[in-house]
């Protein structure tokens, strides 16, 4: 069981680093036009429209990873609590994650994104 909790954790923390580095990558395939990270956009776009999230957690996760706004700039737009934002944005990391796992997508232990 906690080995199973352990490779969850992994997929989570893979999936955050990914979105928190789309717009560097997003900027890095526009300059450089590389099909790694063709690829590698491609595939996060296909379990961002796979990940079964709530209205709020599509949003939050466009605006924040996205969009780049800040979890209070996204609480004020939306009328909500930053508290109501941070607890979107986890629980749309883990759908999200759950995608990826699902795939395969990593092994563990493996150190580059691509």
């Amino acid at each position: 069981m906690q080995l199973e909790l352990n490779f969850t954790d992994f997929y989570e923390k893979k999936t955050q680093l990914l979105l928190e580095l789309y717009l560097s990558l997003k900027a890095e395939y526009e300059r450089s036009n590389s099909a790694e990270l063709y690829e590698l956009l491609t595939d996060l776009n296909k379990a961002l429209e796979q990940a079964d999230f709530t209205e709020i957690q599509r949003t939050c996760i466009r605006l924040y990873y996205v969009e780049g706004l800040s979890q209070q700039e996204i609480a004020h737009l939306r009328g909500v609590d930053r508290s109501t934002v941070n607890r979107s944005l986890k629980a749309a990391l883990k759908r999200l994650a759950a995608v990826f796992k699902r795939w395969e997508y990593w092994t563990e232990g493996e150190i580059s994104l691509c």
